[in-house]
């Protein structure tokens, strides 16, 4: 009897363990994984501009504006272009340069964004694309989901040995 009302907690734990998972897990892994792949940017994804130039934002994608200068501010602005100020000290690299993030940038409509920093180092706008969000997405679900229908399974393996062994014990009828 132990089994079964065992095994049917598990269930019920698993189910709901799973309708959070897939929320939570996939949240939190897609910002884990965005921010796991912000330091491990395809050199070929960055490209260095001047202060003040024009470049283009396809759709889809997020790009990040950096400069060399620790001390400068960058904004991007344009139309369809949203730009949100970013701190917390995410870098990243390129021909050994080192680059601080000061914004990020999205297009609604794969336009262009002119980009204005303040300082005296260089500038650049490196693409991260939703594949840097699905990665993490993929593995946030994976842990969300897969650890609560895990415990279902068990759930369920002690829920049916626990009616067998019922059943086998005569106690059934």
């Amino acid at each position: 009897m132990v089994r079964i009302v065992l095994g049917i907690l598990a269930i019920l734990g698993g189910i709901v363990g799973a309708i959070g998972g897939l929320f939570l897990g996939g949240i939190l892994g897609a910002g884990i994984g965005m921010v796991a792949n912000i330091s491990d940017i395809p050199p070929e994804d960055i490209t260095t501009i001047s202060s003040g130039q024009s470049v283009s934002v396809p759709n889809d994608v997020i790009a990040l504006v950096g400069s060399t200068d620790p001390a400068a501010t960058c904004t991007a602005s344009g139309p369809d272009i949203e730009s949100d100020s970013q701190s917390g000290g995410f870098t990243f690299e390129k021909d050994g340069q080192t680059y601080t993030v000061f914004a990020q940038v999205t297009s609604t409509n794969g336009s262009t964004a002119t980009v204005t920093c303040t300082g005296n180092g260089e500038v650049a706008v490196a693409e991260l694309g939703l594949d840097s969000a699905l990665g993490g997405l993929g593995i946030g679900l994976l842990i969300g989901m897969g650890i609560p229908v895990l415990i279902g399974i068990l759930g369920l393996i002690l829920l049916i040995s626990g009616i067998i062994g019922r059943v086998r014990s005569g106690k059934g009828q």
